[in-house]
């Protein structure tokens, strides 16, 4: 497992590295809301307030990603960059990498808003003390620093995660298994190598589904403490996790309906989660709503602040949901940051296959009796699902648009959807074929990231012509510690540490198929 885990910090080091400045999704107002709390010494920071001279310089100067609704008056996107004279191209890199750390505290009136600061606030929090410390850095390597910390962090969850997926099979070799999976998976890499609070939330999610699990099959206060502490803390980093306090009262109530015996013991432990959730996060939800009369603080739902919700039902059926649901989905595959890059058709068709037969499979195992755990896990991920399309509907209502590219936001939670995928592969097949299922979809998992990197990713920075690349595109702005050739040395620990995980996989594979073929043929004897 620390081989794994070391293994995706590589492989995320080559990806926060090679993600030109602000090239991830509203990355630069993420810092912003950071940079803020580090210079101005306050913890909560209003939504309106302006982002720094120093940051506002930089989106004149930097090249900036096509998918930004906001583009400053100075402003190019990458395609238009690479247009620009030579002689314009150098005086932007020589000013960008010029700006004074000085402008980081140098706050313009009426400049550019940081609306990333109507985000719950937790991440940002632990971030200052690290911002501090990088304050006399320059802006290109204070946010290459902030990026590797921020997937730092978010790698906590494969060791969480691996012990998530240990307690609900009860078998290592399975949650191995997952965890090479997860490992593996390129838009994960992606979404966590950005300064961003994605990562944070994956870790409160995994960790919520790891407590929640003896909660579930054990609702007692001790474990309904655990549950409610980690609820609290995923409130106090993403919105989105307002999902999980009616998944989490779904359970629970489930408990009380199916055990008589335990009905109060599970009423009272829900109630203790709620409780407990309530009181480390309440305090941010109760601002907001009297900040916006809105409890998420999201732009949507001020805009529909007066809605009803009679109105609301009445716009999820104006959605268009087939391309609304698909455009979720890619993203969830694969998109490359806010350049919206993407990959082959193929590649979409092979996994919408893939989470077609995942459903086949969950509704089969839906006829058959599981443990809590199996309705935790569920309930967590389908509320989840919910609030993605209620987003889709609100989307619609209050922008004119019927769909939404939040297809990353599932990585939060990304073990619930693994290991609820596992459970519907067992349940549809037999054991002696569960190995192999296992090394084609580790495989088929490896090649996108491959795929995806070597043919669209990489391509989209350095394509010049049709059949020339110029690798030189990657070392503007680059930070100074990996001078010309750092880049190149981890996009090697990148490809070699995809090939380690392929190659843990299909040897646990290999020994799984034995062991089943030498169990068979005990019961056969």
């Amino acid at each position: 497992m620390l081989l794994i885990w070391l293994c995706f910090v590589c492989r995320g080091i080559f990806y926060c590295s090679l993600l030109p400045l602000w090239d991830g999704f509203d990355e630069w107002a993420h810092f912003a809301v950071i940079e803020r709390m580090s210079t101005a010494g306050s913890l909560l920071i209003d939504r309106n307030s302006p982002v720094s001279r120093e940051i506002d310089a930089s989106l004149n100067l930097a090249p900036l990603p096509r998918g930004m609704t906001f583009l400053p008056t100075q402003g190019v996107v990458r395609e238009n960059y690479w247009q620009l004279p030579a002689e314009e191209r150098t005086r932007r890199e020589t000013e960008l990498a010029a700006i004074p750390p000085e402008w980081s505290t140098q706050y313009p009136v009426g400049g550019t808003p940081a609306y990333e600061a109507s985000q719950a606030p937790l991440y940002y929090w632990l971030m200052i003390v690290p911002a501090r410390l990088l304050r006399h850095f320059a802006l290109i390597d204070r946010v290459w620093w902030i990026r590797i910390l921020s997937f730092l962090v978010g790698s906590l969850s494969i060791p969480i995660g691996y012990a998530t997926a240990r307690h609900f099979f009860a078998n290592e070799r399975i949650a191995l298994g997952i965890t090479l999976v997860v490992a593996m998976l390129p838009e994960l890499a992606l979404t966590l190598s950005r300064v961003s609070n994605e990562g944070l939330a994956a870790v409160a999610y995994t960790t919520l589904l790891l407590v929640g699990i003896r909660w579930a099959e054990t609702p007692r206060l001790k474990e309904a403490i655990m549950v409610g502490i980690a609820l609290g803390l995923s409130l106090l980093t993403k919105a989105y996790a307002l999902t999980a306090v009616p998944a989490l009262i779904l359970v629970g109530a489930g408990i009380a309906v199916i055990d008589r015996q335990r009905r109060r013991a599970a009423l009272s432990s829900t109630v203790a989660v709620i409780a407990i959730a309530m009181i480390l996060s309440s305090w941010w939800y109760v601002r907001t709503y009297v900040q916006t009369g809105t409890i998420s603080g999201l732009d949507e739902a001020i805009i529909l602040k007066d809605t009803s919700a009679l109105q609301k039902l009445y716009g999820a059926f104006r959605v268009e949901w087939s391309p609304a649901v698909k455009t979720i989905l890619a993203s969830h595959v694969w998109y490359g940051g806010w350049n919206l890059v993407a990959v082959r058709r193929w590649v979409y068709f092979f996994w919408w296959g893939a989470m077609a037969i995942v459903c086949v499979g969950l509704l089969k195992a839906l006829f058959t009796r599981h443990a809590m755990r199996f309705y935790l896990f569920l309930s967590v991920y389908g509320l989840f699902w919910l609030g993605q399309l209620y987003q889709v509907t609100a989307l619609l209502l209050s922008k004119g648009v019927s769909t939404s590219m939040g297809g990353w936001y599932l990585y939060s939670v990304i073990w619930a959807e693994i290991i609820l995928a596992v459970v519907a592969l067992r349940a549809l097949l037999a054991e002696r074929y569960r190995s192999y299922a296992f090394a084609v979809l580790l495989a088929a998992v490896a090649v996108t990231d491959l795929y995806g990197m070597h043919s669209a990713l990489l391509p989209y920075y350095v394509k010049v012509a049709r059949n020339s690349w110029d690798l030189s595109r990657l070392l503007i702005n680059q930070p100074s510690l990996l001078g010309h050739h750092g880049l190149f040395v981890l996009w090697g620990a990148y490809i070699v540490s995809t090939i380690a995980l392929v190659v843990m996989g299909m040897v646990l594979a290999f020994q799984t198929a034995q062991n089943s073929k030498s169990v068979s043929t005990l019961r056969n004897g």
